[in-house]
């Protein structure tokens, strides 16, 4: 190694030495060193076991800090069962006591929830705690009966002393169930020595398991339970000392209590460790800059020695670079060749490409040429067959256009027959006009005086005809009259009915008018004007449901407004409804709205299975086709009880949507796909489907649901109800006008008919009259007319033309119909002519088209012909081109192998020169080379002068080796120095990020312990009908209450401010009520199975006892994620009569004190 590399390697330490300096607060390693000082001794019993437990349980609160308050009050029933099994670890089954304090032998059996042991000052009843401490591994003098453990035993005793404790052991959270069963069992011996010893055994088995303390250590750690913390045991002392200490008291026991205390003695631990460190880093770097000094002294005789060696390797090296530079320049004649060679054949590569590419387009020209011609003459054939249709279609039209032509023709001939019958027809008449002149010529002066009786006859009759007539069109008028006005009547009563709908429909708008306005202001409304009171009923009153009912149109979102109208039709009733798990909860929920006074919602009563059902393919429709959906697809419904009460009251599973009506006709109709059995269209028009026979059903107006529930502005629609309400309003405006009308009618219709009366009789005496003279006239004419001469041959000429013209009018009707018929056989072919002739007209503009594209494919065809053709010439060019270019190539290819040639002879030559070594000589000049080696020369004979002065006869390689040997070692020992600081870097890492985390669970915990006990300690205060609150003053290590009564509701403001207390102006029995709703509200942060309460209530009256037992047993009744159905065990000598028998209540008397304690076993009382 050079002495510039060795000095290189030299600073990289220090450099790193500073990276891991500067780095230092960016470590990522977690978690603290052991400390020396961890150890404890067994008269304190804080050993670091016990530590550690600490920190586990502030853990446990600082994780329970970050859950939500509402999750104390959540009655899930879900899983409640196997959080029970968890809760019973740990719970204490019974407290054995041998020769221990007052007790001769003494064995308690407790409850698994609330236990109260009741005794006489004396009797023991704090020995049964100091017992379960003492058996958990508490010291005596925590335990604060004696100093240490033999003054535990009992006076006048020198056996042993025998504590034991059962632990329940079932559920998820046992320990060890394998090996200590459901119940273990802790004894503790306690010698006159002041020794002691554990034995944890397996109840069932009485096998011994264990004598170590470690095990009982885990043991208390896995269960909770921490017997010198106030919240899982409070003792006599505590609880006097809060109940009448001072505010830094009642810190000291919060302190404790939350273990913040313990966590601020780890801090000061952990400052102290981290001093420590921080000193040994500092000794570890004056030793590095030791180090690095002689390194330095050592790096420069290394490089006295190593500037002999160099002079010898600069004077080696300028004459190799002399040789060198010989040969480079043969190499710079070679490589000037060598470009040019390259030049040239990537010019020659450019021009082959340049060929290629030729080639390429002339070839796909061809193919393109092909294409274009197949193309080409597949529009020739597609032209050929389009002239085919055209002419077809023609040849049809022509054959038709025949046909209309003989229709023409016979229409023709037809009418020309009608006019030849019709001619003849009056022929025959004019006869029989000329005949009856004949004869009446013959008669005329017969007829005269006849014709004079018939034209007075025929006057007289007129007369009475018209009387006739004017009568019956009176009588008519009269009739049509009755008509009439029953008809006006009708419609006068038809449009009263019309505007009274009109009315209705007015008032209609103006409800849904109302609605839209209610429902933009909340859209929950938009499901009736009741359901926003009915929801806050619901969630006032969540408590008493087992399934909090779910509402059924606000579970679900539509995704498209285009399929809103359908949708809210389908659903349009079940989406107001309600969801319940059971029939009580309808029951409560129909109970909460009468007592509201408002109309309970129709209701769907379902088992809540939070999961969707699991519905067969057979029956569930899943959309494959283009524009059409299922239900599910367009609706967005999160509740799985919700998507199972739409599948169980509306069948959504079963319906589907369509864009259309033409696609849903065919969706229905024809394909009818599986599991499908209803479809709508936007209009909401319904198919059912049948496998059978689908059915269509139009929906109309009134199907459509208003105010619609899916719609979040509503301006569109209450902009559309504003007109329709003006459009009614004109309706009603005249249908008012139309019933005044109908009325004013009917008024002048009765003057009217008054009149026809009149004209009525009037007419029918004249007419009788008239008829009285013409039945005189007609026995004249009678007579008259017998005096006349019948002429039969007249008579029968004339009866004869009269047949004749009844014949040809018989010939005329049925020729008649006959051209009616022709007419309609021309109509139908004309109808039958027009779409063909369009048809014809389509097909020739077809043809045209095609004609058009076939000559512009033709255009096309050749312009790719002339395409192909340049390209040809362009390719043969390419290829002249590049023959010409690999002749220059060879040429200079030649060139190059020559110059190659001599370049590696000069090579082999200066590589056996150099040994094989070949050297750079860029930007080397051969004068100045040659200068180097005279200099090199005349440097190296002075140094060498100088080395023989300074180290004597040892040689440069002998020297050499002794100073990198010191050197390496220095290195070494530097390496290893650089290590530990590395190391005690890493340690301080690790102290901060610890300090970190610690710092951030303590601050959550106390912020989360605070929160809980204050909201607790106000609900507590609730039983005296009084509030408060707990002021925590951290800096001055302070903890106060305020107290003051809330039950006055008409107490004013300033009333109620001058109520306010603290708890230095508390009598003694609020004091001592307050103290305790604190530490109830205190116990409940602590996730423990039992607490232990002992003379907690030992300054109260008996009101306040009361109160206070009241509100313990309710405490222990209420479950919390923390305390659920944890194990009370309290202490007091007072009487608990007044806590009613229950299952979950277990009493506990002790016998009276005698000369002689604990002489027999105590009675329990259950």
């Amino acid at each position: 190694m050079s002495a510039q590399k060795r000095r290189r390697g030299g600073d990289a330490d220090s450099a790193d030495l500073e990276d891991v300096e500067d780095h230092e607060d960016d470590k990522e390693e977690s978690g603290m060193i052991d400390s020396d000082d961890a150890e404890g001794d067994e008269e304190d019993g804080l050993s670091s076991n016990k530590a550690l437990r600490r920190e586990h349980q502030a853990d446990v609160h600082a994780a329970g800090a970050d859950d939500s308050d509402d999750d104390e009050d959540d009655d899930e029933d879900d899983g409640r069962d196997e959080l029970d099994k968890a809760d019973e670890c740990g719970k204490v089954k019974k407290i054995e006591c041998t020769n221990f304090m007052c007790h001769r032998r003494l064995e308690v059996n407790l409850g698994r929830h609330i236990n109260f042991i009741t005794g006489q000052n004396g009797s023991g009843k704090s020995a049964i705690v100091a017992a379960l401490q003492i058996c958990l591994g508490l010291s005596a003098r925590n335990t604060k009966r004696g100093s240490k453990l033999s003054n535990l035993i009992r006076h006048g005793s020198n056996a042993d002393a025998i504590v034991a404790v059962e632990l329940l052991n079932e559920g998820p959270t046992a320990y060890k169930p394998d090996l200590y069963g459901p119940v273990i069992r802790i004894e503790r011996v306690l010698k006159p020595s002041g020794t002691s010893s554990f034995r944890i055994l397996n109840a069932k088995t009485k096998k011994c398991v264990s004598t170590q303390r470690r095990t009982v250590d885990d043991m208390v750690s896995r269960f909770n339970t921490f017997v010198d913390n106030p919240s899982c045991i409070l003792d006599q002392e505590t609880s006097k000392t809060f109940l009448r200490g001072s505010a830094k008291d009642k810190y000291n026991v919060f302190m404790r209590a939350t273990n913040l205390e313990a966590l601020e003695h780890l801090f000061l631990k952990e400052e102290h460790e981290r001093a420590r460190a921080k000193a040994a880093l500092e000794e570890r770097k004056k030793n590095f800059t030791i180090f690095e000094d002689k390194l330095q002294v050592v790096k420069k005789e290394i490089q006295q020695v190593d500037g002999l060696e160099n002079h010898e390797q600069n004077l080696k090296q300028a004459k190799n670079e002399l040789v060198w530079i010989k040969a480079q320049r043969q190499q710079d004649k070679c490589k000037v060749a060598e470009q040019e060679y390259e030049r040239l054949h990537s010019k020659t590569e450019a021009k082959r490409k340049d060929m290629e590419t030729y080639q390429q387009r002339v070839d796909e020209a061809e193919a393109g040429y092909e294409s274009f011609r197949a193309d080409v003459e597949q529009k020739q054939q597609d032209l050929v067959a389009q002239e085919d249709k055209v002419k077809r279609t023609e040849a049809t039209l022509v054959e038709l256009g025949k046909k209309q032509r003989a229709i023409s023709k016979q229409l023709t001939a037809g009418k020309r027959l009608i006019q030849h019958l019709e001619d003849d027809h009056k022929k025959k008449d004019k006869e029989r006009a000329n005949l009856a002149r004949d004869a009446q010529s013959r008669n005329e002066q017969k007829f005269k005086e006849a014709q004079r009786l018939r034209e007075e006859i025929d006057e007289k009759t007129k007369d009475r005809e018209e009387l006739a007539s004017r009568a019956e069109i009176a009588q008519q008028h009269m009739s049509n009259r009755h008509v009439s006005e029953d008809n006006d009547e009708e419609r006068l009563r038809d449009l009263q009915q019309q505007l009274s709908d009109k009315k209705r429909e007015h008032s209609q708008l103006e409800q849904n008018l109302r609605s839209l306005k209610d429902s933009a202001q909340d859209p929950k409304m938009a499901f009736g004007k009741d359901l926003p009171h009915v929801l806050n009923l619901l969630e006032r009153n969540k408590d008493r449901f087992s399934r909090m009912p779910v509402h059924i149109g606000l579970g679900c979102k539509l995704k498209d407004q285009r399929w809103r109208i359908p949708v809210e039709h389908h659903l349009r009733n079940t989406l107001r409804n309600f969801v319940v798990a059971k029939n009580s909860d309808y029951l409560i929920m129909k109970d909460l709205c009468s007592q509201a006074r408002i109309q309970c919602p129709q209701t769907v009563i379902m088992k809540f299975q939070d999961a969707r059902h699991s519905i067969p393919e057979g029956r569930r429709f899943r959309s494959n086709i283009e524009g059409v959906f299922s239900f599910e697809d367009v609706l967005e419904i999160q509740d799985p009880n919700v998507y199972n009460a739409l599948v169980d009251s509306a069948q959504i599973e079963s319906c589907g949507l369509c864009e259309s009506s033409t696609k849903a006709t065919q969706v229905a109709f024809e394909d009818q796909p599986q599991g499908l059995n209803r479809l709508y269209d936007t209009h909401a028009n319904c198919y059912q489907v049948r496998k059978s026979g689908s059915h269509y059903k139009q929906s109309g107006p009134q199907n459509r649901n208003w105010p619609p529930f899916f719609v979040n502005d509503t301006r569109e629609f209450q902009n559309e109800a504003r007109e329709s309400m003006r459009i009614v309003s004109g309706d009603i405006r005249a249908l008012e006008n139309q019933v005044a009308q109908t009325m004013r009618a009917i008024k002048k219709q009765e003057e009217h008919f008054a009149q026809l009366r009149q004209e009525f009789n009037h007419c029918r005496r004249r007419k009788d009259a008239l008829e009285s003279q013409i039945e005189d006239l007609n026995s004249r004419l009678d007579r008259a007319e017998a005096d006349v001469t019948n002429d039969d041959s007249i008579n029968i000429k004339r009866d004869s033309l009269t047949q004749m013209m009844e014949n040809l009018e018989a010939d005329i009707a049925e020729k008649r119909e006959s051209l009616r018929r022709l007419e309609g056989d021309r109509a139908d072919l004309e109808s039958e002519m027009e779409p063909l002739k369009a048809q014809c007209a389509q097909l020739k503009k077809q043809e045209e088209l095609k004609r058009e594209a076939l000559e512009e494919s033709h255009r096309e065809l050749k312009r790719v012909r002339m395409t192909s053709e340049q390209d040809v010439v362009k390719l043969q060019r390419a290829q002249e081109s590049l023959k010409k270019w690999e002749e220059r190539e060879k040429v200079k290819k030649e060139e190059f192998d020559l110059l190659d040639t001599a370049l590696k002879r000069a090579r082999t030559a200066a590589l056996q020169f150099t040994n094989g070594e070949e050297i750079d000589v860029t930007n080397k000049d051969e004068a100045e080379v040659k200068a180097a080696i005279e200099a090199s020369q005349k440097a190296l004979h002075q140094d060498r002068q100088q080395f023989e002065e300074q180290y004597g006869g040892d040689s440069v390689a002998v020297i050499k080796e002794r100073l990198m040997g010191k050197y390496d070692r220095l290195k070494q020992d530097k390496k290893a120095e650089k290590a530990k600081i590395k190391y005690h870097l890493d340690i301080l890492g690790r102290f901060k990020k610890s300090n970190r985390l610690r710092v951030k669970k303590t601050l959550d915990l106390r912020s989360f312990v605070e929160e809980r006990m204050q909201k607790i300690f106000e609900s507590n205060l609730s039983y005296r009908n009084h509030s408060g609150s707990v002021n925590i003053d951290q800096e001055n290590g302070t903890l106060n209450f305020t107290w003051a009564k809330s039950g006055d509701s008409q107490m004013s403001q300033t009333q109620a401010s001058q109520e306010v207390k603290d708890a230095g102006q508390l009598s003694g029995g609020e004091s001592s009520f307050t103290s305790l709703a604190f530490l109830m509200a205190l116990g409940s942060v602590m996730k423990s199975p039992w607490r232990v309460m002992d003379e907690f209530d030992v300054f109260m009256d008996q009101d306040n006892r009361k109160l206070s037992l009241e509100l313990i047993v309710d405490a222990a009744r209420k479950p919390s994620k923390l305390t659920n159905k944890c194990q009370f065990i309290l202490i007091t000598p007072h009487d608990v009569s007044s806590v009613a028998g229950a299952p979950d209540v277990h009493k506990i008397r002790m016998r009276p004190p005698e000369s002689d304690f604990g002489r027999a076993q105590q009675t329990t009382l259950s």
